[in-house]
């Protein structure tokens, strides 16, 4: 329900409003959404419901660009790690997630030229290298032991 009440619900409310007014209006107007690198792959174990919510968010966004193109820039972003403070809260470093305002201002740019971004030509790159080995079970084992690392992180934390 969270994931819903966080993820999906302030979108569909925010479009539904603004959507209607943005339409009225004599320029071209923009909406960028938010949704994950995790909604563009193949799964990923532990974040099934982070994943759909964040899939809907990307199917809603290139929806509304087909709808509306002809007067509301539509652009869904998909990044991967954002060094943001929820981030460093799991102990991702600085260096291994994206700047905050590198990928604003990548979103900006891809805004009126691309429907979907990754915002950051690595995570452009992430994404089918973690869909393929994501084919193979071994790889299992290795989201076990990352998912295991960062339990034993938090515990720590917590202690």
């Amino acid at each position: 329900e969270r994931y819903v009440n966080v993820n999906i619900l302030p979108q569909l409310f925010f479009s539904q409003k603004l959507v209607a007014k943005m339409l009225q209006r004599k320029n071209r107007s923009a909406i960028v959404n938010l949704s994950s690198q995790v909604a563009l792959l193949d799964g990923m174990q532990y974040l099934s419901l982070y994943g759909a919510t964040k899939a809907f968010n990307n199917l809603l966004s290139l929806s509304l660009s087909r709808e509306f193109r002809s007067k509301i820039d539509c652009l869904s972003l998909c990044p991967g790690s954002v060094a943001t403070p929820l981030a460093r809260q799991y102990d991702i470093s600085e260096s291994a997630g994206l700047n905050p305002a590198t990928l604003a201002s990548n979103a900006l740019n891809a805004l009126g030229h691309d429907k979907q971004t990754y915002g950051s030509l690595r995570f452009s790159f992430e994404t089918p290298i973690i869909n393929a080995f994501a084919a193979f079970p071994p790889t299992s084992w290795i989201q076990d032991f990352v998912i295991s690392q960062v339990k034993d992180k938090l515990k720590r934390k917590r202690q």
